[in-house]
C-alpha cells in the first residue's frame, strides 16, 4: 500500500490518496482537503509525509514568504493536528522564503529536512537566488542550525532525496531561466553519491549544542518546545559542498517546465514522478540504474490538477 499527499494551487491546503501499486490513486476524504490553513492565513503547498515514532508527520510550505516551514501529525492520516511551526531560518531577516520541506534519515540515523530557501540581498528583480540548505533533527523539536546543503553554483529548488545502501540519490529543479519562454532550463536533474565520500560533512553535531529557543513569536517560544542550534550568521554555513554530487550532475531529464520530483524504489527499479506544469500534468519516470529513463507516463492516474507531491509506502 501507498499513501501520497498533494496540494492544488486552487486551494493552498493539504489532499491525501492511496493506492495498491503506486500508479492508479483513490481519493481519500471525499477528495476534501485533510488539512486546510486558510482560516489563519496560512497556505500549504509542497506536503512531505513521513513516519517517526508511530504516526504520519507532515512538513510543508507554510507561506510564499516565510521563514518557517510547516508541521503537522495524525494517527490516521485523514484528521492532521497542526504543530507549532519550525523556524528553520530563525531570526534572519534576509531570508526571504522555504518552500518544498522534505526529510530523510542519514546512514547514522539521525534525519535531515531539507528546502529551498533564498535572500533578499541576493535576488534580482524576478530572478530569485534560491539554493538548498539544511538542519538535522533527532526528535523532530530540537534542530541544528540550517546549513546550506546542495549548491551546484546556480538557482535550484526541490531537492528531494533517496537514501539506500550507504548511497544518496537526489533529484532537483535547475531553476535557470526561472520559467520563462526563452529558458533552455527550468527541468529535472539527477545525481549521486556514496556515503564514504561525504558529500555532506555537517559543521556542527547535535550534542553539546547550547540553544537559542527560536519562535515567529518569541513570547510563544517557551510552549513551542522548538529549538534552534547556536551557529551564528556571521559563521560559515557549510557542510561539505559538495564533491562527488557536483560531478555526477545528469543532463535534464524531464520537459521545460517541470518541478517537484519524487523519489521511489519499487521492485529493484528507481521511480521519479513530477509536477508538468507547463501542460498541468503529473508524469513519471522509471529507471533500473538512476541513469538510463524510460517514460510511464501513460500507465499513470493521479489525482486531477495534484500539486507538489509526496508518495511513501506503509
Amino acid at each position: 500500500m501507498y499513501k501520497m499527499t498533494y496540494s492544488m494551487d486552487e486551494t493552498q491546503a493539504m489532499y491525501a490518496a492511496e493506492s495498491e501499486d503506486m500508479l492508479h490513486w483513490t481519493l481519500l476524504n471525499g477528495g476534501e482537503p485533510v488539512l486546510d490553513l486558510r482560516p489563519m492565513g496560512r497556505i500549504i503547498r509542497d506536503p512531505f509525509w513521513f513516519e517517526f515514532e508511530g504516526r504520519y508527520h507532515a512538513l510543508f510550505t507554510d507561506n510564499w514568504n516565510s521563514r518557517t516551514i510547516g508541521h503537522a501529525v495524525s494517527d490516521n492520516f485523514l484528521d492532521w493536528e497542526l504543530l507549532p511551526f519550525i523556524p528553520v531560518m530563525g531570526e534572519n531577516d534576509n531570508v526571504v522564503n522555504c518552500w518544498a520541506p522534505e526529510v530523510y534519515r542519514e546512514v547514522d540515523g539521525t534525519y535531515v529536512i531539507i528546502w529551498s530557501t533564498s535572500f533578499a540581498d541576493k535576488n534580482d528583480d524576478h530572478k530569485i537566488s534560491n539554493r538548498i540548505w539544511g538542519t538535522r533533527t533527532k526528535d523532530f523539536k530540537t534542530f541544528t542550525k540550517a546549513q546550506l546543503f546542495f549548491d551546484p553554483g546556480h538557482p535550484v529548488i526541490d531537492a528531494t532525496m533517496w537514501v539506500e545502501n550507504a548511497t544518496y540519490y537526489m533529484a532537483f529543479k535547475d531553476e535557470r531561466g526561472f520559467n520563462a519562454p526563452e529558458s533552455k532550463w527550468s527541468a529535472i536533474r539527477t545525481t549521486w553519491a556514496r556515503a564514504e565520500e561525504e558529500p555532506f560533512r555537517w559543521k556542527r553535531g547535535l550534542e553539546g549544542e547550547r540553544a537559542e529557543v527560536s519562535c515567529e513569536k518569541k513570547k510563544n517560544a517557551a510552549q513551542s518546545g522548538v529549538r534552534i542550534g547556536d551557529m551564528t550568521w556571521e559563521e560559515e554555513p557549510v557542510c561539505g559542498l559538495n564533491g562527488p554530487m557536483l560531478q555526477r550532475i545528469s543532463p535534464l531529464l524531464t520537459g521545460w517546465r517541470t518541478e517537484g520530483p519524487i523519489l521511489m524504489k519499487k521492485d529493484g527499479e528507481f521511480y521519479m514522478f513530477f509536477d508538468s506544469f507547463g501542460d498541468h500534468s503529473y508524469k513519471g519516470l522509471k529507471s533500473p540504474d538512476f541513469e538510463v529513463w524510460t517514460d510511464i507516463s501513460g500507465e499513470m492516474e493521479f489525482p486531477y490538477h495534484c500539486k507538489h507531491l509526496c508518495i511513501r509506502g506503509v
